[in-house]
């Protein structure tokens, strides 16, 4: 199962209650055709449930994922539940753990981590992190194999998402 939220606040929450849960975040409403085409590709192998925010920019996205995966589930904050302390944002971030339970109360959650295919150490050895081109090789990692650019957490993160191994990503780098 891969959980799609807004903004990296979002999964941070998730996955102080979730930890092995597998979050993508679409970085805003500006939601691009990348990331569309990448969740499709994901859809294929897993579920995937949006977790978006209660409000104008959140609903926006659902309505795009919906058209794109119409197979997608959905899980609907109470605007109520997500309003911060502050009175003035709506999120999934601000919301209690009890409520976030109560969202997922009928989804199964995985209890254990998705099994690794590209280590840390294969991926800074493949030069994808610390070196002054690896974020031109991610970029082209992500533009040719379709899951978009991202930092190097992101990145392998991504990766692994996937299925990708040293092999696949030596073959194309």
């Amino acid at each position: 199962m891969i959980v799609v939220v807004e903004g990296v606040h979002d999964a941070s929450r998730l996955l102080a209650i979730f930890p092995h849960l597998q979050v993508l975040t679409t970085n805003g409403s500006a939601i691009s055709f990348e990331f569309l085409e990448a969740l499709k590709r994901l859809s294929l192998d897993h579920t995937i449930v949006c977790c978006l925010d209660p409000d104008h920019p959140g609903e926006r996205i659902r309505k795009i994922i919906m058209e794109a995966i119409p197979t997608a589930q959905h899980v609907f904050a109470p605007k109520k539940a997500a309003i911060s302390r502050s009175k003035r944002k709506v999120g999934i971030e601000h919301m209690s753990k009890e409520a976030i339970l109560s969202l997922f109360d009928t989804i199964q959650i995985p209890q254990e981590a998705q099994k690794e295919t590209l280590s840390l150490e294969t991926f800074n050895y493949l030069g994808l992190s610390g070196r002054s081109d690896s974020a031109s090789k991610r970029r082209n990692l992500g533009e040719g194999l379709k899951i978009g650019y991202a930092n190097a957490k992101t990145m392998r993160r991504r990766l692994n998402l996937f299925g990708y191994n040293e092999k696949d990503v030596k073959e194309f780098l």
